[in-house]
């Protein structure tokens, strides 16, 4: 079975979605789904939702809460399909160079193509091949999840965790605290940044930029 990659884009964000399919077609990302988000306007907190966002750190902000979801149910249906390898991208991603899937070493989890608001960043970390590190961020620095892509093993990984302890933190956050359990790597520079010019739909989006590289 082949891996997958997915496009999270609000159904009321078409705007997004067709910026989102010229940069595919200009930078050869050819094959991938889009995948409907959970809009935080339409949020139903059931009990279940109300569960896994537990003693959250962002007082239950909907729109928080409707982008976690929407990547912890690609998360739970790459599992379940037990896709080998899935990437992920916000349909605010940019690129600075083709697309290319890169050959990672043996029990890799998590792979960040990108991850800041600039271009071309470096980030600290121990080169492991040409274009490829081990990223050694610290506190306040983190990455977020314009662009990752995550093992099948990896992503059993972080849905104990997720299920264990639930999503008390966005999205970007609660990867990032999982470095210090998941084989983690990305690109330097890293091809990927997030347009912040397309507009945000979480409303409380400096939460996910404070420290960011």
């Amino acid at each position: 079975m082949e891996g997958k990659i997915f496009v999270i884009n609000l159904a009321r964000r078409s705007d997004r979605w067709i910026r989102w399919t010229d940069e595919a077609r200009k930078w050869g990302v050819d094959t991938y789904t889009r995948f409907e988000a959970v809009d935080g306007q339409q949020l139903n907190l059931t009990d279940e939702v109300k569960y896994l966002f537990r003693d959250n750190d962002f007082n239950n902000n909907p729109y928080v809460m409707g982008c976690a979801l929407s990547h912890f149910l690609l998360w739970m249906q790459q599992a379940e399909n037990e896709y080998p390898y899935m990437v992920v991208f916000e349909d605010d991603a940019q690129f600075t160079r083709r697309f290319v899937i890169p050959d990672l070493p043996w029990g890799w989890d998590l792979f960040y193509f990108g991850g800041t608001r600039l271009p071309n960043i470096y980030p600290p970390g121990e080169y492991v091949k040409d274009h490829v590190m081990i990223p050694k961020l610290t506190p306040p620095q983190f990455f977020s999840s314009v662009c990752y892509m995550v093992s099948l093993d990896g992503v059993k990984k972080i849905l104990m965790h997720a299920n264990a302890n639930g999503l008390g933190k966005n999205v970007d956050r609660f990867l990032m605290d999982l470095h210090t359990q998941l084989n983690v790597f990305c690109y330097a520079p890293l091809p990927v940044f997030a347009d912040y010019s397309y507009g945000t739909d979480i409303l409380n989006k400096p939460l996910s930029l404070e420290g960011e590289i």
